[in-house]
């Protein structure tokens, strides 16, 4: 826990972006599984955006055979890769 902050609803989940706001970062995203995703980005000005909520889709599970096993592409040139 980076917070400090037992995250157990969507209004503690807005309080740990806010501790979290203030650790120097620009971004922060906090997943919270079934219930979607929480940010907010740094603005020019040095100003936050508001905290977003994006529910989390429910999709039918195929197969999980295998699951999170294999090595995943980064997103972005330079991201740090994993190690074998």
């Amino acid at each position: 826990m980076l917070t400090g902050l037992s995250v157990t609803d969507l209004a503690l989940a807005r309080e740990a972006v806010e501790v979290l706001q203030d650790t120097g970062s620009r971004c922060v995203v906090l997943t919270l599984g079934e219930k979607g995703v929480l940010y907010s980005v740094l603005l020019a000005g040095k100003q936050w955006s508001k905290i977003q909520h994006i529910p989390a889709q429910a999709v039918k599970v195929v197969d999980t055979t295998v699951s999170g096993t294999y090595k995943e592409k980064p997103l972005y040139k330079g991201q740090a890769t994993t190690s074998q």
